[in-house]
């Protein structure tokens, strides 16, 4: 037996073909961390995420393993919005200006910045992230040495302060 189409229901099936076209890594994490914004860290489930984004869950996986990829790409656009530019100046002034704004995506992002502090750093752009802050140290005059150290202690001053803020 065959089914009869009309316009009506091949509009209605042509509409998840247009939003999963509309789906990718960018637009999941975007909805991830809007999700995270609004109801918390612990409430994220790939489940929610895609009714967030009209897909079924199982699309998310086309552009993420699982939900730890997802973090880590959470992790990496809160890390974007870190400034660490400016080579040209200071690099003690430009370090100042990379922990107020470190400390700015913890008041932006209140629920999500736990991942800053307690998920590790193990993507590539978060290695940039490393690799930048510890020129800001070196190009100050620190050694590899005394700039690993200075990097730990002020990642644990500045996450502890966040976290204390929110």
């Amino acid at each position: 037996k065959t089914m009869k189409t009309t316009p009506r229901s091949r509009a209605s099936a042509a509409a998840p073909a247009r939003e999963r076209a509309a789906l990718n890594r960018g637009a999941i994490v975007d909805a991830a961390l809007a999700l995270i914004d609004r109801d918390g860290l612990e409430t994220l489930s790939m489940r929610r995420l895609g009714a967030a984004l009209g897909v079924e869950a199982m699309a998310i996986y086309h552009h993420y393993a699982g939900k730890g990829e997802l973090l880590d790409a959470v992790v990496e656009r809160l890390l974007a919005e870190v400034r660490t530019d400016a080579p040209d100046a200071d690099p003690l002034d430009r370090l100042r200006r990379c922990v107020a704004s470190y400390r700015d995506v913890a008041v932006r992002h209140p629920k999500a910045f736990g991942l800053l502090t307690n998920r590790r750093f193990n993507t590539p752009a978060a290695f940039e992230f490393y690799e930048r802050v510890l020129q800001m140290l070196a190009d100050a005059g620190f050694d590899a040495r005394a700039s690993a150290r200075m990097f730990r202690l002020i990642g644990y001053y500045i996450n502890g302060a966040g976290l204390a803020e929110i």
